[in-house]
């Protein structure tokens, strides 16, 4: 068995994962950041410089943030999901569970966090650009409000409304993007469709 040992000390978003867990691996600098790439180089073999069988040991996750422990779920569930197709991969955590585990692993959490995605993607002070190290939560206060009209149906218009409000009021920004708001406002509802 392969033990790759991965901290997540340092980690303020899911790139930090990917970072750690890519370069525990060895895997090339083409590999993609996504739980296809990882199925595939894992499992194929011929890819990354350590292959299975493989145990991933994430420790120091007490603090990391809910869309970095989100990632993590996501990315178990799918060295569960290799592992009962025959792979030797597994990813285990020495010291206890991600901090809001129980959150990420529930059936809605997957909406919740999508929404704070998007709000980062959103971005209307701009901290998320190439190369941020910006913490992953700078937007999640305006989640509960966003989810709130999603949750109650509000219409794109209204929800553009509220995402320029944010903008303008909470963030004291003086310059409106309607474009990027209304982008952004239907992004979320067929989200939550």
């Amino acid at each position: 068995m392969n033990d790759l040992l991965i901290s997540g000390t340092s980690w303020r978003n899911p790139d930090n994962v990917w970072d750690d867990l890519l370069e525990a691996l060895g895997a090339p600098d083409w590999h993609g950041r996504n739980l296809d790439a990882l199925s595939d180089s894992v499992c194929t073999g011929s890819v990354n410089a350590i292959q299975p069988p493989l145990r991933v040991l994430i420790r120091d996750v007490a603090n990391i943030p809910g869309s970095t422990a989100f990632l993590l779920y996501r990315m178990q569930t799918l060295f569960e999901e290799l592992a009962a197709q025959g792979t030797a991969v597994e990813m285990v955590f020495p010291e206890g569970e991600p901090q809001g585990w129980g959150y990420v692993t529930r059936r809605d959490a997957f909406r919740h966090l999508r929404t704070l995605d998007v709000l980062r993607e959103w971005d209307p002070i701009g901290v998320y650009g190439p190369g941020s190290s910006c913490p992953d939560n700078e937007y999640d206060s305006y989640a509960p409000g966003v989810i709130k009209l999603l949750e109650r149906g509000a219409s794109a218009r209204e929800l553009a409304a509220h995402l320029a409000q944010i903008a303008r009021v909470s963030m004291g920004l003086s310059i409106a993007n309607a474009p990027r708001d209304e982008t952004t406002a239907n992004r979320l509802i067929n989200l939550w469709k």
